[in-house]
């Protein structure tokens, strides 16, 4: 008995109206005036097409942690500097004042 998941021949006979257009549509673009190589062919630009929108999604996840990450030294550093300017203007007058 063979593989389920193997195929070596896929033979479908009745279609209706949406699949009729899919497979002229998958003809058409893919250039192919047999359905069955055509419908390959989208299917292979579809995994294609399917694995890197996944990479992508990997890629975005990654940027967007980085972005918060960014994010929040940016926020230590704008803290940082407002305590160095509470610190210098405190001790301003001092230095105005030895100076005279």
């Amino acid at each position: 008995m063979k593989n389920p998941e193997s195929m070596t021949a896929l033979t479908v006979r009745l279609y209706n109206d949406e699949e009729r257009q899919a497979i002229r549509t998958a003809m058409k673009e893919t250039g192919c005036r047999q359905a069955s190589r055509a419908l390959i062919k989208m299917c292979t630009a579809f995994g294609r097409l399917a694995g890197l929108v996944k990479s992508q999604s990997v890629e975005l996840k990654r940027l967007q942690a980085e972005n918060q990450r960014l994010r929040k030294c940016l926020e230590t550093i704008r803290k940082a500097q407002t305590e160095a300017d509470r610190i210098m203007q405190e001790h301003e007058p001092e230095t105005v004042h030895r100076a005279v």
